[in-house]
């Protein structure tokens, strides 16, 4: 072979490999290119065309992983959004294993979502909003605090925090926890009761009353301490503690029973009590703050002693008539003790030069707003109109109820004419006196305060369960009135002649009112006299008005007079229905007597010895300001 065919030859391997190396470079790139458009494909495909792994079974824990994750209150719910991150399922919804409620806690556990960051357990509570736990693991447990159906839903949260898909709604029934209902101490008119267990900030509602009733009283609180006041000593009562269950009856504790007595009378004002009768309808209902008596201003009636113990035995000091006081608690937490003859101490703080003094001191010694005791804002209290703070409303005749009725025609009382026919000296009473003409008598405190003795506060308490009772409502017109108003209106009545000389059945002399008096002869010492025992703060001039319903208050009712007409009508031997039911209220089991000559059907007073309670001239209790 020559060297042109040896050189052809070279040149066509060459040529042949040069050949291959394009044809290998080619198939490699686009071996290359294939994978990678693969890769590409697979990335962008969903991953839910896959099959599903192992990875997606139930998987149930009963203890949580790490410490139980709190509800987020009102945390709005994130918005579904599926992000592209490669490996994470987000169209899974979780599946609900368990759900139980026991001891006041919901557990609940669901299955695994692949790839996912976490959590959210979302609740609410029957058709309420929902509450968000979020959590790192498959169980949660949700504190609950009542009886209530709760629905829960969970769903997975991506790498990013995004949300999937929400399992299935599941509701399981929390059954309340109910306290144990204890008996703490228990005096002459309190109970002490304690809720062991209770959960702070929960509703309950304790009931209670007399063992022999039907009725039940009902007291909302969130408190584990309750006090019952205004009992009856000696009878025995029932309380239990009720906790709603959101559907169907409430939860019930075990009752406690037991029976007012002892020396003390603990905090007497605390929720009072009554039912009213309406009609045939009956409701129990709360006429006293729910403070009961503590804080209450008073001041000291007369110059009297200062004690260290309730007893009264142990002085340690006087406290000037006039002196501001407020009704205070012991170290004990008692402020009022019962001592022999029904008489009251009562526990008081004393501030004078900036210096606070505290001890016990007679009840019958010093005074006290009522309108702080039995608040008006109540409907179902006291109410008040104490009218001569502010216009006279004592008149002598001419403004009294018509008495209808044949029987009554003989002595039927003429305003406007005397026994006699001659023309009577007027029809306006009080109202024609110079100084008090329509206007409040003088010396008297602010229209807002009814001050009276501390005892005949505890009466009333009775006194307006009896009312309520009965369908009614006591309205005071009048209590404490200053011995120099008294004074000042008998001066007065003299100036303008309302009293006349007589000469008595055995010829001694006396005045008699001149207008509305003259066939009965009564004495100025019957009406008008210059003391009275409203000036010793225990009397009340008061009627009553009637419940339209339940919920409403009405009108007074109608006696045979108005209010302090001074006139031989208003005798209670002329008393309306209306005027005998008011004694019934203000007379049974209370403490209180009308006048000894029942001149006023309106007036009642504490029957107890008079010479214990010296008239007081001054009105201070305005000048009150502990």
């Amino acid at each position: 072979m020559n060297a042109s065919e040896r050189r052809r030859k070279r040149k066509k391997r060459k040529y042949v490999m040069k050949c291959l190396r394009y044809m290998l470079v080619v198939t490699v790139a686009l071996a290359i290119i294939g994978v990678a458009i693969a890769l590409l494909v697979r990335a962008m495909r969903n991953p839910g065309d896959g099959p599903e792994t192992p990875d997606n079974k139930l998987t149930v824990t009963e203890t949580p992983a790490e410490p139980t994750s709190t509800p987020t209150q009102g945390v709005k719910e994130p918005t579904p959004e599926l992000s592209p991150t490669q490996g994470w399922r987000g169209d899974k919804a979780p599946i609900i294993g368990e759900l139980t409620a026991k001891d006041g806690v919901i557990y609940v556990s669901y299955s695994k979502i692949e790839d996912s960051s976490g959590y959210e357990v979302c609740y609410r509570i029957g058709e309420g909003d929902w509450q968000v736990t979020p959590t790192l693991n498959q169980t949660c447990s949700i504190p609950v605090q009542d009886g209530a159906d709760y629905t829960v839903r969970v769903r997975a949260l991506g790498p990013y925090g995004e949300g999937g898909k929400y399992s299935k709604e599941s509701t399981v029934h929390v059954d309340p926890i109910v306290p144990v209902l204890a008996l703490g101490s228990v005096t002459r008119a309190t109970a002490k009761l304690t809720l062991a267990g209770a959960s702070e900030g929960t509703q309950y509602m304790l009931r209670y009353k007399a063992a022999d009733a039907e009725e039940w009283f009902e007291i909302g609180t969130t408190e584990t301490e309750l006090v019952l006041g205004a009992l009856t000593e000696g009878r025995e009562y029932v309380a239990e503690l009720m906790i709603p269950r959101g559907t169907g009856d409430p939860a019930v504790s075990e009752a406690v029973h037991f029976t007012p007595k002892g020396e003390g009378y603990g905090d007497l004002f605390r929720n009072a009590c009554g039912l009213l009768n309406v009609n045939g309808e009956t409701r129990a209902v709360s006429y006293t703050m729910p403070e009961g008596c503590l804080g209450v201003n008073g001041w000291a009636e007369f110059n009297t002693e200062l004690y260290s113990d309730a007893q009264l035995k142990s002085k340690i000091g006087d406290i000037k008539g006039g002196t501001a006081v407020v009704i205070s608690a012991d170290e004990n937490g008692e402020y009022v003790y019962n001592l022999s003859g029904n008489r009251y101490g009562v526990h008081v703080s004393i501030v004078s030069g900036g210096d606070e003094k505290q001890g016990w001191v007679l009840g019958n010694a010093f005074m006290v707003d009522l309108a702080m005791i039995f608040p008006c804002e109540n409907p179902y209290s006291i109410q008040y109109n104490r009218t001569n703070a502010y216009s006279s409303i004592f008149t002598c005749g001419g403004n009294a109820q018509e008495i209808d009725g044949e029987s009554e025609a003989d002595t039927r009382y003429d305003p406007l004419r005397s026994a006699n026919g001659e023309t009577a000296l007027t029809t306006g009473g009080y109202n024609i006196i110079g100084d008090v003409t329509g206007q409040r008598l003088p010396n008297y405190g602010p229209e807002t305060q009814m001050p009276a003795v501390w005892d005949v506060a505890v009466q009333l308490l009775t006194a307006q369960r009896n009312a309520l009772d009965k369908g009614c409502c006591l309205l005071i017109y009048e209590s404490y009135r200053p011995n120099a108003t008294s004074k000042a209106v008998y001066r007065a009545m003299k100036d303008y002649g309302y009293f006349r000389e007589e000469i008595g059945p055995e010829g001694g002399k006396k005045l008699t009112l001149a207008n509305g008096f003259l066939a009965k002869n009564y004495t100025e010492a019957n009406y008008i006299a210059s003391d009275s025992n409203h000036n010793k703060g225990i009397a009340l001039d008061l009627t009553i008005c009637s419940y339209d319903t339940v919920e409403e208050l009405g009108s007074e009712l109608m006696m045979q007079t108005k209010m302090h007409t001074l006139d031989y009508r208003g005798n209670m031997d002329y008393n309306t229905e209306a005027a005998d039911l008011l004694y019934d209220i203000m007379t049974e089991g209370t403490g209180l007597i009308p006048l000894r000559g029942r001149q006023e059907w309106w007036h009642f007073e504490l029957n107890k010895n008079t010479e214990d309670f010296p008239c007081v001239s001054k009105y201070v209790f305005a000048d009150y300001g502990i």
